[in-house]
């Protein structure tokens, strides 16, 4: 009977202890047990890493559709495929602007970028860029543009990625 007691209070203290020590957090009341303890100490960093890449024009800022990419950190190589810049420029909603409007490309961490425009599902030519910014033609219609985005040591670490960027202008 005494066995029996003690195995039951040894069980019941490791329930307690297996409870206690889960990765659970709480922030503004709400109990988040998602985060590893290298996120909840803020050591933590995200990989790969998800970036959103936007585009400004004319007081407007609209955010680029991602497509495929690849980051690499310590030999761990993560990568996805999308579809092609024109696939995803068929539900991407286009940006109605002014002939020659000057559009900035705008990432995280200053990534090398190459823009291409898109015709006929392919890349057509390259756009040259001046920090970041290029204009867009005098011709009416529509205009595919795909950015591909090169970080080399994202956030001074030692993941390095590419991704892609799609968006679309209707120049009016």
């Amino acid at each position: 009977m005494k066995c029996r007691g003690i195995i039951f209070a040894i069980t019941v203290l490791l329930l307690f202890f297996l409870v206690g020590c889960t990765n659970a957090q709480v922030e503004g009341g709400n109990i988040d047990i998602e985060k590893s303890p290298l996120e909840i100490l803020g050591l933590a960093q995200d990989f790969p890493p998800g970036i959103v890449g936007f585009i400004q024009a004319n007081g407007k800022q609209v955010e680029m559709e991602q497509g495929g990419f690849m980051w690499e950190r310590n030999g761990e190589i993560v990568m996805a495929d999308a579809a092609s810049p024109n696939q995803i420029a068929e539900s991407f909603e286009a940006i109605l602007l002014p002939p020659k409007a000057e559009i900035t490309i705008q990432l995280e961490d200053q990534p090398d970028l190459t823009l291409y425009l898109w015709k006929e599902d392919m890349r057509a030519e390259e756009i040259p860029l001046s920090n970041n910014q290029f204009k867009i033609p005098l011709d009416r219609g529509a205009y595919v543009y795909e950015v591909i985005a090169q970080w080399f040591n994202f956030k001074n670490s030692d993941i390095k990625g590419t991704v892609s960027y799609t968006f679309v202008v209707e120049v009016e």
